[in-house]
C-alpha cells in the first residue's frame, strides 16, 4: 500500500512541476533583487505576489495530493478532501488538470453529477486534455445503467481520447491510476462486445493487444471478439496467445477445449464421409489431442471439480482412440483405449473401439473377449451386436450366433447398409448364397460406395456364377480404392479366365 501511495505522489508531483518553475523563476529574481535591485523592465512586487500565489496554490495541491492517498483508508477525511480542491480551484479555476482531479475524487465519493460537471469544464478549458475525456466516458458508462446516460456518447469520448493519441495520459481514481488510451480502447471493445458489435471489439482488441501485448487478458477479448465473429481459428490463436502468457486462466481453457472439440468434430465428419484432404486426419488429431490438452489444465485448475473433467477426458480420449482404429493406427487406438479401460473397465464405447482394433490386427481372442463385453454391458445398442457378428463371419466360426446377432443389429437398425452387408456375408459363409445375395444387394443400395460391400458382392456373384456382374462389382471397389492390391489380384484372375474361355 504505501507503494501505492509514493506512486500516486509522484503521479501528481510530475502534474504540478508548471507550478515549481514558477516558484523557482520568483526566487531567483528575489535573488537579483538583493544583489542590485530590480532587473529592467520587471515589477518586483508584481512578482512577489506571483511567487506568493505560486506557492500558496503548491501547497494546497501538495495537502489535497496527500490527504486523497488517505482518504479510502480514513472515511473522515473525505470532506478534507473535498474541500482542499475547492480551495486550489478558487485560487486557480482555469486549471484544466485540477478540474479532472476534482472529478476523478468526485467519482470516487459518488457524487456523479458533480463529476460530469467538473470533467466538462476541464474540457471547455482545455479539449486537448484526454483525462478528462475518459472519466466524462467512464461516467456515461455510469450514468448509462442507471438509464440516465448514452452509451453512444461514451463510445465518442473514449474515441476521443485515442484520437488525441497520448501513451501517457492517465488519472487517478477508485484507488488505482489508470491509462487513458489503454483503458479508452479496454472500454470501447467491451462495449462493442457487448453490443454484439464484433468487428469493432476485434479492433479494439487489437489495439490492445498491440499496446500492451504482455496481457493475457486482452488477448482472451480478441479471442471472444473472434468467436463472435464465428472465426473460430482466430479465436484460437488468440486464446492460445493468453494461455502462453498465464497457464491460469481457466476460462480460455474452458473456450479453447469446446473450440478444439468443434473444430475436430467438422473434420471428423469429412473422414467418415471421406471427403477430406490428404492431411484432414492430421489436423483432426492434432485438434482432438489439444482439446484433450485444456481439459487436464481444466482439472488442474478445478481440482474440485475432477470429476467433471475426468469424464470429459475419457470422452475425447475414447474419440482419439476411434479415430485411429478408423485410420488403421491399431497401435496406438489400443494404446490410448487401453489407458480409458484402466481407469474404467466397463467403458462401452472403448471396449468396442479396442476390439475392432484388435479384430484388424488378427487377433480373434481379444477381439472377441471386448466385444462380447460390450453387448454384456451395453443390450440397448445395436454395433455391439453387429460388430461381435461379423467378426464370427470374417473368422467364418459360430457362424449360426453370427446370424442371431446381427439380425437382433438390424432388429433395431432395419436400413443400416453396414449391418445387410455383416448378415449377408455371414450367409455367404453358411453357404446360404440366395439369402447373401439378397441382403448384399439390398446393403449395396443403402451404401454404394463401400469398397468392403462391393468386395463382398463380388464374391456371391463369383460364386453363383455371375462372373460380369463380379467384375463389375470389383472394378466398382478398384474406382473408389485404387491401391487397394487384393481386389486388384482378384479382379486380374477373373478377366484373364474371361479372357481364355473367349
Amino acid at each position: 500500500m504505501v507503494r501505492l501511495i509514493s506512486s500516486v505522489l509522484m503521479f501528481y508531483v510530475l502534474r504540478i512541476a508548471h507550478y515549481i518553475i514558477l516558484v523557482v523563476f520568483a526566487v531567483s529574481l528575489t535573488r537579483a533583487d538583493m544583489m542590485g535591485g530590480d532587473p529592467p523592465g520587471v515589477n518586483h512586487t508584481a512578482l512577489n505576489r506571483v511567487y506568493e500565489k505560486a506557492s500558496r496554490v503548491y501547497s494546497q495541491l501538495a495537502w489535497a495530493t496527500y490527504l486523497r492517498s488517505n482518504y479510502l483508508r480514513f472515511d473522515k477525511q473525505q470532506s478534507d478532501v473535498k474541500r482542499a480542491y475547492e480551495e486550489v480551484l478558487r485560487e486557480f479555476e482555469q486549471s484544466a488538470f485540477v478540474h479532472t482531479q476534482f472529478a476523478s475524487l468526485l467519482i470516487d465519493l459518488q457524487n456523479i453529477r458533480a463529476a460530469e460537471k467538473e470533467c466538462r469544464r476541464a474540457i471547455a478549458i482545455n479539449p486537448e486534455m484526454p483525462a478528462p475525456h475518459f472519466l466524462l466516458g467512464y461516467i456515461l458508462i455510469l450514468r448509462q445503467k442507471n438509464s440516465t446516460g448514452n452509451l453512444d456518447d461514451a463510445v465518442a469520448e473514449f474515441e476521443k481520447v485515442i484520437e488525441l493519441n497520448s501513451n501517457h495520459a492517465t488519472v487517478y481514481f477508485g484507488g488505482i491510476i489508470v491509462k487513458c488510451l489503454v483503458d479508452s480502447h479496454r472500454y470501447l471493445g467491451t462495449l462493442a462486445y457487448n453490443r454484439e458489435d464484433y468487428e469493432s471489439a476485434v479492433h479494439a482488441f487489437k489495439e490492445l493487444t498491440r499496446i500492451e501485448s504482455y496481457q493475457p487478458i486482452y488477448h482472451k477479448g480478441l479471442g471472444d471478439a473472434y468467436k463472435g465473429l464465428g472465426k473460430n481459428e482466430e479465436a484460437i490463436s488468440a486464446y492460445e496467445r493468453a494461455v502462453r502468457i498465464d497457464r491460469n486462466m481457466a476460462q480460455v481453457y474452458q473456450e479453447l477445449g469446446k473450440l478444439y472439440i468443434a473444430e475436430y468434430e467438422k473434420l471428423e465428419n469429412q473422414i467418415w464421409n471421406q471427403s477430406g484432404t490428404t492431411n484432414t486426419a492430421e489436423i483432426a488429431e492434432e485438434n482432438l489431442l489439444k482439446g484433450i490438452n485444456a481439459y487436464i489444465e481444466l482439472r488442474r485448475l478445478h481440482p474440485a471439480e475432477r470429476d467433471k473433467y475426468d469424464y470429459g477426458l475419457t470422452v475425447f480420449r475414447t474419440r482419439l482412440g476411434s479415430l485411429y482404429t478408423y485410420l488403421s493406427n491399431e497401435e496406438k487406438a489400443i494404446e490410448v483405449l487401453q489407458g480409458v479401460l484402466d481407469e474404467d473397465s466397463d467403458n462401452v464405447d472403448a471396449n468396442y473401439w479396442i476390439g475392432l482394433s484388435y479384430q484388424a490386427r488378427g487377433n480373434f481372442e481379444k477381439a472377441e473377449l471386448y466385444l462380447r463385453k460390450v453387448v454384456a454391458l451395453a443390450p440397448n445398442r445395436d454395433e455391439g451386436y453387429n460388430a461381435l457378428g461379423y467378426l464370427f463371419a470374417e473368422y467364418s466360426t459360430n457362424l449360426d450366433e453370427a446370424v442371431e446377432l446381427i439380425k437382433k443389429a438390424l432388429e433395431k437398425s432395419p436400413e443400416n447398409g453396414a449391418y445387410l452387408d455383416s448378415l449377408g456375408w455371414a450367409y455367404f459363409k453358411q453357404g446360404k448364397l440366395t439369402a447373401a445375395l439378397e441382403h448384399l444387394e439390398k446393403a449395396v443400395s443403402y451404401i454404394p460406395n463401400s469398397v468392403e460391400i462391393q468386395d463382398h458382392l463380388g464374391e456371391v456373384y463369383l460364386k453363383v456364377g455371375y462372373k460380369k456382374k463380379a467384375i463389375a462389382a470389383w472394378r466398382k471397389a478398384i474406382q473408389l480404392e485404387p491401391d487397394n492390391v487384393k481386389i486388384q489380384e482378384k479382379l486380374i484372375r477373373l478377366e484373364d479366365g474371361e479372357s481364355e474361355e473367349r
